[in-house]
């Protein structure tokens, strides 16, 4: 797999199709795997993401972002570990499956699905300490589909529900 360390930007996929990253080991890093801007059917999967954030006000970088705006459609992230970013996964479009990740000390969202469209499911994730669990603000349809995570040690809200104006 793919090792970085020390990387402001460790991985940019810009309008990748089908794109497999496996068995990753990046660490001290901004963000990790970001902006996909278009692409669709990208897979992650069992990579350890450490990032460069310390403590709850110190932000530092994304940890997954599907990119918001122009993010891409139809992204799988799954088994992976994500520890010291801002925010555990971060915006894309629609048809988007998160299952199975760890994630921990994360100094904002865990889940950041912010604006996205349709089929958004995070299920059976673990989440420990950190701001807030899932951010919606807002959804731009639906359904998303949120069951089965397992979240412990939040200094804020579980759910962060906010209106039309966003962050």
């Amino acid at each position: 797999g793919l090792r970085i360390k020390g990387a402001l930007r460790s991985v940019r996929l810009m309008n990748a199709q089908r794109r497999r990253i496996t068995r990753g080991h990046i660490t001290s890093a901004g963000t990790f795997l970001i902006r996909s801007n278009g692409g669709t059917n990208n897979f992650l999967a069992d990579n350890y993401l450490h990032g460069s954030a310390k403590g709850l006000n110190t932000f530092g970088g994304e940890g997954i972002d599907f990119g918001g705006g122009a993010g891409g459609w139809c992204h799988a992230a799954c088994y992976n570990e994500v520890v010291g970013s801002a925010d555990g996964f971060s915006y894309g479009a629609g048809n988007i499956d998160l299952y199975g990740n760890y994630m921990y000390q994360n100094v904002d969202d865990m889940f950041e699905p912010d604006r996205g469209f349709e089929n958004y499911r995070i299920w059976y994730n673990e989440c420990l300490n950190g701001k807030m669990a899932f951010s919606f603000q807002p959804m731009n349809g639906g359904p998303w589909y949120i069951f089965n995570n397992h979240m412990i040690g939040f200094s804020k809200h579980i759910f962060k529900l906010r209106g039309v104006g966003g962050a």
